[in-house]
């Protein structure tokens, strides 16, 4: 067996016993090359989106993309699958109106831009301490044509919460395990007037649901959101997914391998009008 049949065995192997390690493997493979998509995820991703990249399904529909995405898949977020569970909150969130989105890991912008497009009249302010992610972010934006109403800033301090949240606030935070100290009303005590819509990374801190639910408890009505089984997603977009094999529907789903949770606190000091 050649060199080049003997590594292609070994890929095969890997993706059947460790898909996740595999699309790692050959993302930093592809971005060494400085190419943008891998060959299977460009063929996927043109499968997927009829003409120009853009986001098939989901609460961000017609948002258009480039190809990258920072610190998650590309694949779920042109499905519209990304994230599937946050879709009635998201839809919630917008239907109340917000003045203004305070995004905090905000990566390459899916829901700094996806905002900004549903809420023509959005002021937007990115955050993320990644300094390629706020190029692309600002790239993202200027594709849409939404970079006038987004600010990127590096890093959130509480400082910088109290001095921008202001009313009708929408905070949308996925900070990597940094939200239990950065959301902390007693050094920010303007969240207690923000809606806030946060991922939980319990495999890093186990008491961090019980935590932020006594915390918000006061001034918030709080939903507790469990990531799903993505055999579920096949089934609520299989019209987009109907575009491409059979065998690549696993991978344009695929987005993490560990279990997340999420809070969607929504503020009893927002005005009554703005709500639906």
């Amino acid at each position: 067996m050649s060199g080049l049949r003997r590594l292609s065995a070994l890929g095969n192997r890997v993706l059947d016993r460790m898909p996740a390690l595999y699309l790692a493997l050959r993302k930093v493979y592809h971005l060494a090359k400085q190419e943008t998509l891998d060959p299977t995820w460009g063929r996927i991703a043109a499968g997927l989106c009829p003409g120009e990249l853009a986001v098939q399904a989901g609460p961000f529909a017609g948002m258009r993309y480039l190809a990258f995405a920072g610190g998650s898949g590309l694949l779920p977020k042109l499905v519209g699958s990304y994230e599937m569970e946050l879709h009635a909150a998201v839809a919630e969130s917008i239907s109340r109106q917000p003045a203004r989105l305070i995004n905090v890991g905000a990566a390459e912008g899916y829901y700094a831009v996806g905002y900004a497009l549903r809420l023509p009249r959005l002021e937007v302010h990115a955050f993320d301490t990644d300094a390629l992610a706020r190029q692309r972010l600002r790239e993202l934006a200027r594709h849409n044509g939404v970079l006038h109403r987004i600010r990127c800033h590096g890093e959130c301090s509480h400082r910088q919460l109290e001095n921008l949240i202001e009313d009708r606030t929408l905070i949308v935070c996925d900070c990597e395990g940094c939200e239990e100290e950065l959301l902390d009303a007693a050094r920010a005590p303007r969240l207690g007037f923000a809606d806030v819509l946060v991922e939980l990374h319990s495999e890093r801190l186990p008491s961090i649901t019980a935590s932020m639910l006594s915390r918000f408890a006061p001034t918030h009505a709080a939903i507790r959101i469990v990531m799903t089984d993505r055999a579920r997603a096949g089934a609520a977009f299989a019209d987009v997914l109907s575009r491409i094999p059979p065998e690549d529907r696993g991978m344009a789903l695929h987005e993490r391998e560990e279990r997340t949770e999420w809070l969607w606190l929504r503020s009893a000091a927002w005005p009554e009008s703005s709500a639906a």
